[in-house]
Order: structure tokens, then sequence, then C-alpha cells
């Protein structure tokens, strides 16, 4: 899971705290949106190359759409 904002009253904070949850040896990456979207954009690339998942779950619209792109990208 990639999530962004580290809010746990979010809704962004509960899609994560669900996501492990349901999925306790899931691995959680947070890429902060306090970083630019350049920064974010590497981020998201080295978690993907290095991680190479089979899917992808994403915890707000925002990273989720700069991951969709990234994806798009790289095929």
């Amino acid at each position: 899971m990639i999530t962004g904002n580290d809010n746990t009253d979010s809704p962004t904070g509960l899609r994560a705290l669900g996501f492990s949850f349901q999925i306790p040896e899931g691995k959680v990456f947070k890429v902060p949106n306090s970083l630019s979207t350049i920064r974010r954009e590497m981020e998201i690339k080295s978690i993907i190359s290095t991680n190479k998942p089979d899917g992808i779950f994403i915890s707000d619209d925002l990273t989720a759409i700069l991951t969709m792109k990234i994806v798009k990208n790289s095929t």
C-alpha cells in the first residue's frame, strides 16, 4: 500500500489502518504529500521498481492519480 497523508483521523489514515488490519503481512509505504510532486513521483517509482507488486492499494486520490500516471508511462 502506498499512503500519502499520515493523519490518523482522516479517511486516508483509516484506509491505511484497514489495509494493515486485513493484510497484516502487507507493506505500507508512506510518501508524504508535503514532498514536491517530482519527489513523490521518484519515491513511487522506486517503490514499484524495488518491490514489483502484483497490485497496488492507494490510500488517497492524489497519490492514486500520480501512481496511475507512473504505471501508465512505465509500460
